[in-house]
């Protein structure tokens, strides 16, 4: 047995013994597992036959350290938040939508693979509503997101040292968790990852700072092996998000960030990489080849093969939408969970088997009006409480630390909601982690403030006389009665 399969099972073992004394061990245990997945690690294949179930076993022990420590989970004003009612609801949505599509699956699909995703889903949720309640401060916020981002650098640490087997058509397969198996997953991961690397930087010291610039240079380079175009779309209009809604007062810093990081980029981006990306032109809008010149033979051929694989594939992402389009007009209940691929072709044979590249017309072609209207109304609460988060914490001494971790997490959900425009995510867990997470923050604003509270009014106490007579104070009609500062006031002494 090596070294790692020993700190593998001393790590499980301690992760859910820890997690029964503080839940959060289990919550930052549960993610470095996603991340890691050491079910597919040959140090982890070697116990394999004990058949831990990991997530399942970590899961368990996190539910009941929440049940055992619920004194300590710091829940604020509520105990449970409209996004967190939403997220149930979702679970219900793919329920309905089984029911509705019945005969779909009898005829097309398998009963097998729509009870997975009802597993998958429930789990998945499960997990968000302990994390939502068990990440409710400052300290362990800063802890999810650094688990984040050391299990993102170890998957491009992997990426970058990655044999060639492990490429397919160019394109870099197999890193990372179970959601990551393809590469437009992975690169998709990365791209989320990228502001919470900038915001970690900008608000840590030295040492943080050189495990930020490792992360982000490391994490660009995966992105690139990727060579997923929906993550680099996503890129792109990220930067123009988090250009347009910078923190006010840190713009000139956050745009001194941003602008190495991308010279950074267009330094590592091979030959291979920018053709991928001109297949996201049409076709038609480039000058045909006729003649070759002299030399040039091999990269004349190069673009022909990149112009018929942008032909391609628009066209084939164009038919695919299509047959979603249709099956949810058909079905607007829900064509059924699972049941969009194996239903494509009864539309259009030439999407047979196909995805529907898209999160939310996959959504609305297997989980009808209830899983649309679920999934657009948690993406409207999570900027929604994002900005309340600002809000609530605006008068707290960490009213700038809430304020980096709303515009980091804005922009990342930003980046993963472009890239669900075309691929589905629908099913990937970590696409349900970022849209609770706001939630987590709405939660470290209330703490923060109703602590702010408390500093205030223990100052107050302290300063007023003990014992024997006590003064009156101006205006007041009963001795020793002070008017109450208020944190406005507090705001604006100076």
């Amino acid at each position: 047995m090596g070294i790692k399969t020993i700190i593998l099972l001393l790590s499980f073992s301690g992760c859910c013994i820890g997690t029964l004394y503080a839940p959060l061990v289990g919550v930052l245990g549960y993610v470095t597992h996603y991340l890691l997945w050491p079910d597919n690690q040959w140090w982890g294949q070697t116990i394999a036959v004990l058949n831990l179930r990991y997530a399942f076993t970590i899961g368990v022990f996190l539910l009941a350290g929440v049940l055992l420590r619920k004194h300590t989970l710091q829940l604020a004003s509520r105990s449970m938040w409209g996004q967190e009612w939403l997220m149930i609801a979702m679970v219900l949505a793919v329920g309905i939508s089984m029911i509705s599509g019945y005969e779909n699956t009898a005829r097309y699909g398998t009963f097998n693979e729509q009870l997975q995703v009802l597993d998958k889903m429930a789990k998945v949720i499960l997990f968000c509503l302990l994390m939502t309640h068990v990440v409710t401060t400052l300290s362990r916020l800063d802890m999810l997101l650094w688990t984040l981002v050391l299990g993102t650098l170890y998957n491009a640490y992997r990426a970058w040292e990655a044999p060639v087997w492990r490429f397919s058509g160019s394109r870099l397969n197999g890193i990372g968790g179970p959601d990551f198996r393809e590469s437009s997953f992975l690169g998709a991961h990365f791209a989320i990852m990228l502001p919470i690397i900038g915001m970690l930087y900008m608000r840590s010291g030295k040492l943080g700072k050189v495990v930020c610039v490792i992360t982000g240079g490391l994490t660009v380079n995966g992105l690139i092996l990727t060579q997923t175009r929906a993550a680099f779309v996503a890129i792109a209009l990220g930067t123009v998000f988090a250009a347009v809604f910078a923190i006010r007062g840190h713009r000139r810093k956050i745009l001194a960030l941003m602008i190495p990081g991308l010279a950074m980029a267009v330094f590592l981006m091979d030959d291979g990489f920018r053709q991928r990306m001109k297949t996201m032109l049409p076709a038609p809008e480039v000058q045909p080849i006729v003649d070759a010149p002299p030399g040039q033979e091999r990269r004349a051929a190069l673009e022909r093969s990149v112009r018929a694989e942008a032909d391609s594939s628009s066209a084939a992402r164009r038919r695919i939408w299509d047959v979603a389009y249709r099956m949810f007009l058909d079905h607007p209940l829900g064509a059924g969970a699972a049941n969009f691929r194996p239903m494509a072709a009864s539309y259009d044979r030439v999407t047979r088997q196909r995805d529907a590249h898209s999160t939310y017309l996959r959504c609305a072609a297997e989980l009808g009006i209830p899983g649309l209207a679920v999934l657009m109304t948690m993406i409207f609460n999570a900027y929604l409480y994002l900005h309340r988060a600002r809000r609530t914490a605006r008068f707290s001494p960490a009213s700038l630390e809430v304020r980096w971790r709303a515009y980091a997490l804005g922009t990342s959900i930003f980046i993963m909601l472009v890239c669900g425009v075309f691929m589905s995510q629908i099913y990937i867990e970590e696409f349900w982690w970022f849209l609770a997470m706001p939630v987590c923050l709405l939660r470290v604003a209330e703490n923060e403030r109703l602590a702010g509270v408390t500093a205030t009014a223990g100052v107050q106490a302290s300063a007023q006389p003990r014992g024997g007579l006590v003064d009156r104070h101006p205006g007041s009609p009963i001795p020793g009665l002070q008017p109450t500062r208020t944190l406005v006031g507090l705001g604006s002494r100076r």
